[in-house]
Order: structure tokens, then C-alpha cells, then sequence
């Protein structure tokens, strides 16, 4: 074969896997952080002139549990940083079930408390958004995380401008019957 046709053939290959894998995260059954499911692909052209050599490098299991450990931080930082006042906080309620038990005391008789008190629905909304694009893992053994997630946060009052602002939130997970659970979560100052 001439180098066109093998170059050819190794782009069609690269293609159909491309899309196959596209097809996998489509339509696959369980969603998966992004970083999780990408692979390294490489086509390589040998010498002898014989077929293109496809190479699929898959992520290894500390990097696959990094980035599910990362991906639940974001997702709970988005959480706990996006909430209404006139919706009662649920997006931070509805994470209990991803708390330790002392965290989710915390949350019940002081944190919530505490948001219910300083914006009470009065007629007048209050609404904080989060997004988290970025979890930094600090620190990290067997049983035991403390990741900091970036925040870009806006903040709505009434009949008040937006502010935007950035603030991280420094969390602290354990790991209890092979599952990470939110064991603190501490706002750094806005920025």
C-alpha cells in the first residue's frame, strides 16, 4: 500500500472511533465525570507498510478516582452555592444524603438556620448562583480528601444589580463504606 491509502485508512479508523466512543457516552447507561472517560488515541504509521497500529491508552485507576472525587466537588459546591431563598435552600437540603452525620447536623441546626434568618422570604428574593469549574485536590489518603473548588458566584437581592464575585470552597471528604462523604465545607473570602 502507498503512505495516501494507509494515511486514509488510519484517519477512517480514527473517525469510526471517535464516533463509536461519542456513541458510548451518548447513550451509555451511567453518566460519568467528562475527564473520566477520556482516552488517548494515537495512530502510529509503520515502517514495513503494513496496517496503521491503533492505540487506545485508557486513564489508570488513580486518575479515574481523582477525577470521580474531583467531579463530586464541583457538584457540590454548585449545591452549596446555588440557592433561593424562596425556595427554601432545597439545592443545599438535597444534599444530605452525600454528608457525613456531623455535617448534616451542621447544615440542619446551623447553616440553614443561620441563610433562613439573614434572607427570609419577605416578598423580596434572594438568589446566589455557583459554578464550579475547577477542583484542586490539596491533599488525599485512602480514607480521607480535602479539595478547594473555584467559584464564580453571582449574587441577586431584591430589586438590587447582580454582583458577580469569586470565592472558593475549601471541602473535606472521608471516605465511609467506599463512598465519599462531605465531612466539612468552609467559604474562603470573596474575591
Amino acid at each position: 500500500m502507498n503512505k495516501k491509502k494507509i494515511i486514509l485508512i488510519a484517519v477512517i479508523v480514527l473517525i469510526a472511533v471517535l464516533v463509536i466512543v461519542g456513541l458510548i457516552a451518548v447513550f451509555g447507561k451511567k453518566e460519568q465525570p467528562e475527564s473520566i472517560v477520556k482516552t488517548e488515541i494515537s495512530i502510529t504509521d509503520n515502517k514495513d507498510n503494513t496496517k496503521p497500529e491503533l492505540v487506545v491508552i485508557q486513564p489508570s485507576l488513580k486518575e479515574t478516582q481523582n477525577a470521580s472525587l474531583s467531579y463530586l466537588a464541583r457538584m457540590a459546591a454548585e449545591r452549596l452555592g446555588t440557592f433561593t431563598n424562596q425556595s427554601g435552600y432545597l439545592s443545599i437540603s438535597d444534599l444530605l444524603p452525600m454528608m457525613t452525620q456531623n455535617m448534616k447536623n451542621w447544615v440542619e441546626e446551623t447553616y440553614l438556620p443561620k441563610l433562613k434568618k439573614d434572607y427570609p422570604f419577605n416578598g423580596l428574593l434572594y438568589r446566589v448562583t455557583s459554578v464550579s469549574p475547577v477542583a484542586n485536590i490539596i491533599s488525599q489518603t485512602e480514607n480521607k480528601a480535602t479539595l478547594v473548588v473555584e467559584n464564580q458566584r453571582t449574587e441577586k437581592y431584591g430589586d438590587n444589580e447582580e454582583k458577580s464575585f469569586f470565592q472558593d470552597l475549601k471541602l473535606e471528604f472521608v471516605k465511609i463504606n467506599n463512598n465519599w462523604l462531605i465531612d466539612g465545607a468552609y467559604w474562603q473570602n470573596k474575591r
